[in-house]
């Protein structure tokens, strides 16, 4: 395939053939006799699939918004993503990590493993993006890497979305408070 395409001049279609992938995963069947090892690993493996093509799906939307594809057809990123058969919330989660994952790349590895559900690689995003939003001056890089790696630490101890969430607000709280910024209950922006 590759040499038929150098000796064309043209590139190889960096894609692969995604109809044939959806074609085999409708032919997979789970049988309704499962052993009880058998059924947990069957769901092990296909929460990890969920999360590698959740965190698929966001990243053709990081592209899709990058290229403006979504304005070039005269509609916002998430009027195209719900046409295109997402729930409106679920299209809101994949712009949010889509956008954010390019600047975050330990996030974004762990997510390309499938380790992580969107669920939790959004609550991070959420979570970095109240910190953003409260931080008086940027985030450096080192910073950055730091909520990142405590963010994540949370999700991998087992915590809840919700949890993470509260984490990056305490984050920025303990930050604020060592800077001489606004303690939360007296920020107005918030």
């Amino acid at each position: 395939f590759v040499r038929y395409h150098e000796n064309m001049n043209t590139p190889p279609d960096p894609l692969p053939d995604l109809d044939a992938v959806l074609d085999h995963a409708r032919e997979l069947r789970i049988p309704d006799t499962l052993a009880g090892d058998q059924g947990v690993d069957a769901l092990r493996v296909l929460l990890t699939v969920r999360n590698l093509i959740d965190h698929l799906c966001a990243t053709v939307v990081g592209v899709l918004d990058r290229c403006a594809v979504a304005r070039g057809q005269g509609r916002t990123l998430s009027e195209l993503v719900i046409a295109l058969g997402c729930a409106p919330s679920v299209a809101a989660r994949l712009i949010r990590i889509g956008t954010a994952l390019p600047a975050l790349p330990t996030l974004a590895a762990h997510a390309a493993d499938g380790a992580i559900p969107a669920e939790h690689v959004d609550a991070i995003v959420q979570g970095l993006s109240h910190i953003d939003r409260r931080s008086p001056e940027p985030i450096g890089a080192a910073d950055r890497f730091t909520q990142v790696t405590d963010l994540l630490g949370q999700h991998f101890s087992g915590a809840t979305p919700s949890e993470i969430a509260k984490r990056a607000r305490r984050l920025v709280n303990r930050a604020a408070a060592a800077t001489g910024g606004l303690p939360a209950a007296e920020d107005r922006s918030i």
